[in-house]
C-alpha cells in the first residue's frame, strides 16, 4: 500500500484494500472539476515554454521599439544640426541647442554634432 500511495499507480494496487483505494482515486481523478485542474508534466512544461516565448516576444518588441526610437531620434538630431549649420551656428551652440531640445539624450549631443557637422 505504501508503494501505491507514493506513486498512485494502478499497477501498485496488489491487494483488495489498495485496489479499493485505487478505484476511489480514479473516480476522483475523473471528476470534471478535478480533471480540469489536474496538470500533467507535459502541461506544466508547455506552460513554462509558453511563458518563456511570450516573455521573449515582449523583450524583442521592447528592444526593437528602443532601437527604432534611437534611430528616429538620431535622424531628428541630424536634421537640427544641419539646420543650425545652415543658419551659421557654431558647433558649441549646436551642442547646447540639441541638449535643450533632447534632454534625455543630452550626453549624445556633442557626438551627434561631431558626426554630422560638415566643414565648409
Amino acid at each position: 500500500m505504501l508503494t501505491y500511495i507514493q506513486n498512485s499507480d494502478s499497477k501498485n494496487a496488489v491487494d483488495d484494500e489498495t485496489r479499493m483505494m485505487d478505484s476511489y482515486v480514479e473516480k476522483v481523478k475523473n471528476l470534471p472539476e478535478v480533471e480540469a485542474g489536474f496538470m500533467t508534466l507535459g502541461d506544466w512544461i508547455d506552460s513554462i515554454v509558453e511563458e518563456a516565448v511570450e516573455e521573449a516576444k515582449r523583450d524583442m518588441r521592447e528592444e526593437m521599439a528602443e532601437e527604432v526610437t534611437k534611430e528616429v531620434r538620431e535622424q531628428d538630431m541630424k536634421i537640427i544640426v544641419e539646420m543650425l549649420q545652415e543658419y551659421n551656428a557654431t558647433k558649441e551652440n549646436a551642442v547646447i541647442k540639441l541638449q535643450a531640445k533632447f534632454p534625455q539624450n543630452a550626453g549624445l549631443a556633442a557626438e551627434i554634432v561631431e558626426k554630422y557637422w560638415q566643414e565648409n
